[in-house]
C-alpha cells in the first residue's frame, strides 16, 4: 500500500533537514561550511541528507573510497549531541535506502533539462546511478516492501 511504502522511505529518528544539499548549495565562510536554498526544509530522517551530499555530489571514487569512513563520522556526531545512534549496520541500512531519494532527486533535475543546470545534472544521474548500483539499493526495496527479486536472465 502507498502507506506502507512512504512508512519504509520514511523510518528512522526524524531531524529539521535541509533537503536539497548538494555541492550547488554549498558555502564556505572561511572554515565553516553552510549551505544555501532551504526552500525545501523538513522533518525527516537526517540520513536523508547524508545520502543525498554523499550519492549526489562526491566524486564516484571519492564516494566509495570513503563512504563508510564518513557514516561513522555522522554516527559519531550523533553521539556527540546526545542524539539516538543507530548501529552501524542500521546507518548502512538507511544509507543505500536513501541513496535512491538521492536518485530521484537527480532524475528530476536531470529531466528539467536546459531549465536547471544541466552539465551538473547530468553529473549528477552518473553519480547517483553509480550510487544506487554499488550499495544495491533496489534490492533493499524490493526487500522492504516484499517483493521477490527480479528473475535472474541469461547473459546478466
Amino acid at each position: 500500500s502507498a502507506a506502507r511504502r512512504r512508512r519504509t522511505v520514511d523510518q528512522g529518528p526524524h531531524t529539521l533537514i535541509h533537503g536539497d544539499c548538494h555541492l550547488g548549495n554549498l558555502f564556505r565562510d572561511g572554515e565553516r561550511p553552510g549551505f544555501l536554498d532551504w526552500a525545501v526544509l523538513s522533518h525527516a530522517p537526517g540520513m536523508r541528507d547524508v545520502a543525498y551530499f554523499l550519492c549526489n555530489s562526491l566524486p564516484i571514487e571519492l564516494r566509495r573510497k570513503e563512504e563508510r569512513d564518513l557514516l561513522m563520522r555522522y554516527r559519531d556526531g550523533l553521539d556527540a549531541a546526545g542524539a539516538e545512534v543507530p548501529t552501524f549496520d542500521e546507518t548502512w541500512r538507511d544509507y543505500r535506502r536513501f541513496a535512491l531519494y538521492s536518485w530521484v532527486s537527480a532524475a528530476t533535475t536531470a529531466a528539467a533539462g536546459s531549465r536547471m543546470q544541466p552539465i551538473e545534472g547530468m553529473r549528477a544521474m552518473e553519480r547517483t546511478n553509480a550510487a544506487v548500483r554499488d550499495l544495491d539499493s533496489l534490492s533493499l526495496l524490493r526487500e522492504s516492501v516484499g517483493l521477490a527479486p527480479p528473475a535472474h536472465r541469461p547473459g546478466q
